[in-house]
């Protein structure tokens, strides 16, 4: 990786650390999150289908916090689901300490 790629990745680890912050300030008010999450959700599924395992931990948080919050998973999130078990199955095994919150909220949500 070079130095410009390097920049690349702390700039978008620090923006999905901000919509991290986004998430935690709004979970009072569902109806914005689920908003928010819609929103979110696509770039969620970049990361995770583009294999960018720089910003994995990042955008678990992101997915824990708003299956968490939202005490609900929302039809666009199940394929973030089922990016993680595709994931977890070739090349993220070693993520699964990030993974592990988040597949908690998917499993045992009211939906499942």
């Amino acid at each position: 990786m070079t130095d410009g790629d390097d920049d690349k990745v702390y700039g978008a680890m620090g923006v999905a650390k901000n919509i991290g912050t986004v998430v935690s300030c709004i979970d009072s008010s569902p109806e914005i999150l689920s908003r928010v999450q819609e929103v979110i959700i696509p770039i969620i599924r970049f990361t995770l289908e583009n294999k960018l395992i720089d910003l994995f931990d990042n955008m678990y948080d992101i997915v824990d916090a708003l299956t968490f919050r939202l005490h609900s998973i929302s039809p666009n999130m199940w394929p973030v689901f089922e990016l993680t078990y595709d994931l977890f199955k070739s090349d993220a095994a070693d993520f699964l300490d990030e993974m592990l919150p988040s597949l908690d909220n998917f499993v045992s949500s009211p939906c499942f």
